[in-house]
């Protein structure tokens, strides 16, 4: 099972910034590698292109706790940013893609119940034979 983390919408400077951030949680907290994709770098510019999406390797290897660190570390960082405001910048996405079971769910308005279902699912699909078509996605919307 693949798992991919992609931001949506016009990246910006911040934007990137707050998404490595991301990647560093997850490398840190639950262990795993992350590859960051960028765009290409503006002409004359040092700086690496934005970030703009994350491929999470291993997957396959994370215990069912491992899973639920995942889970939690997507909750810390979009509970961090709001930066004060009322209106956090950001909302998670999670889309779970399996040959059984197909949903999308706003990580803020999941149950507990529903985020141990979709952790559950995710540990049992893990070391099945993959499919091109199973996958874990998370989409970062930004808000306006």
């Amino acid at each position: 099972m693949k798992a991919y983390i992609k931001l949506e919408g016009d990246v910006t400077a911040e934007d990137s910034f707050y998404f490595k951030e991301l990647a560093n949680l997850i490398k840190t907290e639950c262990d795993l590698s992350v590859k960051v994709e960028e765009t290409k770098p503006e002409p004359g510019v040092k700086d690496g292109g934005l970030a703009t999406g994350l491929n999470i390797a291993s997957i396959a290897s994370l215990t069912l706790t491992g899973i639920q660190t995942l889970f939690s570390t997507l909750q810390y960082w979009e509970s961090r940013q709001g930066n004060g405001e009322l209106r956090p910048k950001y909302s998670v996405l999670v889309i779970v893609y399996t040959r059984t079971y197909k949903e999308r769910h706003l990580l803020k308005n999941l149950s507990a119940e529903k985020v141990i279902e979709l952790q559950e699912i995710i540990y049992q699909h893990r070391l099945l034979p993959s499919f091109e078509n199973e996958y874990i996605k998370v989409q970062i919307l930004k808000h306006q």
